[in-house]
């Protein structure tokens, strides 16, 4: 399927367009978006990653795009993209009964490092078991209980022994089947402020996820081998730490702007970000809602309004996320563990600008 539109984010349309009946063409425009979305992001997404989904696509009948284990996407592992009127949601499932007793299988023999594997990640992921009840007859399912439902935060190891337990012998009968579900939900302007960087930033998202992916796909999660762990890799000597830095003030000094310097790690040159600290949030924040603020970042002679600060949960940590063509310029510009100064400047009430530029 060719689409009918050129990806530009997953603006509010998106979104709104699903809760419409009747508007065929702002869900043909809708459809196209997220497909492409889904298409984007299985190309941003580390090697190892894209082995565990080779596949990804539409699907008309959920309203949603999806990366999938298999060709047929609920025999194994998938990762559903739900556009709902307030909300993208990112939903990690596992349905089928087989690829439940395989992943079970694996999680059973550590259920405390499956929940350490969970902890690792946002807290504001949920996890979601559920019980359904299959008819001996028509294989048909229909819903039981809710076995577990809530924030991974608050899940203790003892709670997660004994709810493993209890999945395990559930899925092992016939007459029951437990689907599990990972899900992330993003506000829906959050997520069309984002535009074209919702990409990178769901990419690093799912990267995370990785090692709970392969467990739950059936395999030891300490089997997956990350990039610095290549045999023979050379390891160079990291710069060293600017005098800048070390002096540098934990909160900005200024209403009308500050500098800070953060050193650069491999996804934020690859994804195009440069994290800043919680503190630094409140001279973004336009009030006290504000997820996002838009940005002019200037990286040598590029200026891109396409950037953005992001206010970062649980702890308000700012990141600054580049746009296409400074995003380009800081890869072309750095490597892995180099430095990078921010000059932040409020230009009048609505515009903020911010110079990008090595460490002197």
């Amino acid at each position: 399927m060719q689409p009918s539109e050129e990806f530009t984010g997953l603006g509010m349309p998106v979104f709104t367009a699903f809760g419409w009946a009747g508007e065929e063409n702002a869900q043909q425009y809708a459809f196209s978006q997220i497909e492409q979305f889904a298409a984007l992001l299985h190309d941003a997404l580390s090697a190892a990653l894209q082995n565990e989904l080779p596949y990804h696509g539409l699907s008309r009948e959920d309203k949603s795009a999806f990366l999938a284990a298999a060709e047929n996407v609920e025999e194994d592992l998938h990762i559903s993209f739900n556009a709902r009127p307030t909300s993208l949601e990112i939903q990690i499932a596992l349905t089928d009964k087989a690829a439940l007793m395989r992943g079970l299988k694996q999680v059973a023999k550590d259920p405390q490092g499956f929940l350490l594997l969970l902890q690792q990640l946002d807290p504001q992921w949920t996890l979601r078991i559920q019980q359904l009840l299959v008819d001996e007859e028509s294989g048909g399912q229909s819903h039981y209980q809710e076995l577990l439902r809530g924030p991974i935060a608050e899940l203790t190891p003892e709670e997660m022994v004994e709810l493993i337990e209890n999945v395990v012998y559930l899925n092992s009968q016939d007459k029951w089947i437990t689907p599990i579900y990972l899900s992330f939900l993003v506000p829906a302007e959050q997520a069309a402020v984002m535009q074209g960087s919702i990409v990178p930033v769901t990419a690093e998202r799912l990267e995370k996820t990785l090692p709970l992916i392969v467990t739950l796909r059936g395999r030891s999660a300490k089997k997956v081998v990350t990039a610095p762990e290549l045999a023979g890799a050379t390891v160079e000597t990291p710069p060293p730490v600017p005098v800048e830095l070390l002096e540098q003030p934990e909160r900005p000094q200024s209403d009308e702007g500050f500098t800070f310097i953060s050193e650069l790690k491999p996804l934020h040159i690859e994804r195009g970000f440069i994290n800043m600290t919680p503190e630094y949030w409140p001279f973004f924040a336009i009030n006290a809602r504000t997820e996002s603020r838009p940005v002019i970042t200037i990286s040598g002679d590029i200026r891109d309004e396409e950037s953005a600060v992001w206010r970062l949960q649980p702890n308000d940590m700012a990141r600054l996320v580049l746009g296409p063509r400074a995003q380009k310029w800081l890869s072309d510009h750095f490597v892995a563990n180099e430095y990078v100064q921010l000059v932040v400047t409020r230009e009048g009430d609505d515009e903020i600008e911010v110079v990008v530029e090595p460490v002197s």
